[in-house]
């Protein structure tokens, strides 16, 4: 999703109660759900942090806790323990990992030639594809089997460090007040594990049995 912990575009409906969503199919344990960066300036350098841009009209990045699926195996042996700003419960946590969303990052080329500068999660989706399908390529030509469901042996990478930037700054609430999560050391419900050191992650995803 695209705008925040709401989950969707804020109304006076929507807004009372004030409760946090997340996006179905992301929020199934049988999807990596990707979340968004962006980056700012500060004091001449940049940072990269949770993409959150609604105060200015852009978009946010999604994130939360589940109500309708327990936490996984996977995430709990990582020691994965959010709780709903809801209800306090524990579920399945989404996004999972993140990379640059905010609008105007992206150079997309289109079929007619032009080029378009887009952004949101849906850039971010198609760059995991991408990473993973370098993965494969990788893995074929070392006579390893394809990855499949990806999910349990990326948290156990993730958990190990060396191939996620960690993202620690920065909120998915989608207006001043309203309910949401914050970025932290290590995993979070708007950043996951963070963004992918490319090489790294290839390099450790082919090194898997």
């Amino acid at each position: 999703g695209d705008h925040g912990s709401a989950n969707a575009p804020l109304t006076a409906s929507s807004a009372k109660p004030a409760l946090a969503q997340v996006n179905y199919p992301a929020s199934s344990p049988h999807v990596l759900a990707c979340g968004g960066t962006q980056l700012m300036l500060e004091n001449k350098h940049y940072a990269e942090v949770v993409w959150n841009n609604l105060s200015q009209g852009g978009g946010a990045t999604g994130g939360g806790v589940s109500e309708a699926f327990a936490l996984p195996s996977w995430q709990s042996a990582a020691g994965v323990n959010i709780a709903s700003v809801n209800t306090g419960k524990t579920g399945r946590v989404i996004p999972d990992v993140s990379a640059l969303a905010a609008g105007g990052d992206w150079r997309i080329y289109e079929e007619s030639g032009r080029t378009a500068l887009m952004g949101g999660t849906s850039a971010v989706a198609p760059l995991w594809a991408a990473l993973i399908a370098l993965a494969n390529e990788a893995r074929a030509q070392a006579g390893k089997a394809a990855l499949g469901y990806i999910n349990e042996r990326l948290y156990q990478l993730a958990a190990a460090g060396g191939v996620f930037r960690d993202i620690t700054q920065g909120n998915n609430c989608s207006t001043t007040g309203f309910p949401g999560y914050t970025a932290a050391p290590g995993f979070d419900a708007c950043s996951g594990w963070g963004v992918p050191l490319g090489a790294e992650l290839v390099a450790a995803l082919c090194q898997l049995d």
